[in-house]
């Protein structure tokens, strides 16, 4: 099996405005959008809450592949071509896509999303005293 070099798309510089140049800022603040909600909503409707999380992973990685300017595969490949170009974000994902319970998928997707550049959301209940 041939092995491939990482792509530095966490290390490349950033410029304010390149989701936007590829059009995918819109698709970023969707998905800060659906964390927040999950967040807020956590607490009192944990199974809202999964609900708006179902999906959001695939769409994390539609982003990267966007990012490292690569085609998008179609979903069920996704997780493994992640992982054959960023390993450590490749294994997140896949720690996401298994995690059994509702919190630790909502850390595991703000922890994604902000590796990804966004502004990470909080992930945990805030309210709770």
């Amino acid at each position: 099996m041939m092995m491939h070099e990482p792509l530095p798309v966490r290390d490349r510089p950033r410029r304010l405005g390149d989701d936007v140049e590829r059009g995918e800022g819109p698709a970023r603040a969707a998905v800060a959008g659906r964390l927040r909600a999950a967040a807020h909503l956590l607490p009192d409707d944990p199974d809202a809450a999964a609900l708006l999380l179902d999906g959001l992973l695939q769409e994390i990685a539609r982003l990267w592949c966007a990012a490292a300017g690569l085609p998008v595969p179609a979903p069920a490949l996704r997780p493994a071509l992640v992982e054959r170009h960023d390993q450590p974000f490749g294994w997140r994902l896949r720690l996401a896509l298994r995690a059994p319970d509702v919190r630790a998928r909502l850390v595991h997707c703000a922890a994604l999303y902000g590796l990804l550049g966004g502004e990470c959301p909080p992930a945990r209940d805030e309210r709770r005293a």
